[in-house]
């Protein structure tokens, strides 16, 4: 059964990106067009990483930004070296070779690397044989799958508890992800910044209650603020973009 499942979660996933607004540019040379992404939270995520950094310091843009990501999509993947390519004009390899700083883990999986070079090395994406989607679904988890406590977990643990911004960007909350995650010794971060759109006023507060007691663990004094936005994922990071690029 959890072969069917993961099989059928493969093909959606497989689905969503033949669909999605990032559409391989057709010369061999280029990556992604992120004209689409206008309206996605990635735009203004690309805005905050490349403002007011030149070309010859964009090695740098990765030094303090970790992206855990619940969803088994690679859109993040995807459009960060295209929206490197489009704002400084690095060739193919180039582009890749910066946003492979970028730390991001997939704690329930992914469809595996993405194919930019069209040589076989990991998966295309929004194309992807269904032999091959067969093979690779078998890495996704489920989220009623136990969760053992790899390497992988580890590092997001350790990652959360020394982050001095803690962003929840269309996070569901659920406390099964939160334990995922919680270190047990608390966080660094002072404040908590978090879409809840859609959410009603007992279940925000609930969230907070939660956030708070995952940060804090018993015998530890001192709440961090919870700043809980009934907002899209855009809009916050439009919202808040000074906040959390100074």
């Amino acid at each position: 059964m959890d072969f069917i499942a993961k099989i059928a979660i493969g093909v959606t996933i497989a689905a969503a990106e033949e669909k999605s607004p990032l559409q391989a540019m057709p010369s061999l040379n280029s990556l992604y067009n992120i004209e689409g992404l206008a309206d996605t939270w990635l735009y203004p995520f690309g805005q905050m990483l490349t403002t007011d950094v030149r070309r010859s310091n964009a090695d740098e843009i990765f030094t303090n930004i970790s992206i855990i990501n619940f969803n088994y999509d690679r859109s993040v993947e995807v459009a960060v070296p295209s929206i490197l390519q489009a704002a400084y004009g690095f060739d193919r390899d180039d582009a890749l070779k910066l946003a492979g700083a970028l730390t991001v883990y997939h704690p329930y999986g992914s469809l595996g690397t993405v194919d930019f070079r069209g040589n076989g090395e990991g998966t295309p994406y929004g194309s992807i044989p269904f032999g091959k989607l067969a093979s690779f679904s078998q890495s996704l988890r489920t989220f009623t799958e136990k969760m053992e406590e790899t390497e992988e977990i580890l590092a997001m643990r350790r990652l959360i508890e020394k982050a001095s911004n803690i962003v929840f960007l269309g996070f569901g909350y659920h406390r099964q992800n939160l334990e995922l995650i919680d270190p047990q010794t608390g966080v660094g971060a002072t404040t908590f910044l978090g879409t809840v759109y859609g959410e009603s006023g007992p279940a925000i507060q609930a969230i907070r209650q939660d956030l708070q007691s995952f940060c804090m663990p018993p015998g530890k004094n001192g709440l961090p603020a919870v700043d809980l936005q009934p907002m899209r994922c855009a809009d916050l990071l439009h919202a808040q973009y000074r906040r959390l690029t100074s």
